[in-house]
């Protein structure tokens, strides 16, 4: 029984370990994504209520 749960947890870890990518990751990035609506009065949401969107890039 302690050679299965062995075997099995060296299985584990080898797909773990080949699993990860090879390549180096690439990621696409979106600056100042207003998150209010255009026609927003207060110049400070407008300038402070925006994000910064991070994806990664297919190829």
């Amino acid at each position: 029984m302690k050679k299965i749960q062995i075997i099995l947890l060296l299985l584990l870890l080898a797909v773990t370990v080949f699993g990860q990518t090879a390549g180096e990751l690439r990621y696409a990035t979106k600056k100042d994504v207003s998150y209010i609506g255009n026609n927003e009065a207060d110049a400070y949401r407008k300038e402070r209520c925006n994000l910064d969107i991070y994806s990664m890039e297919v190829s």
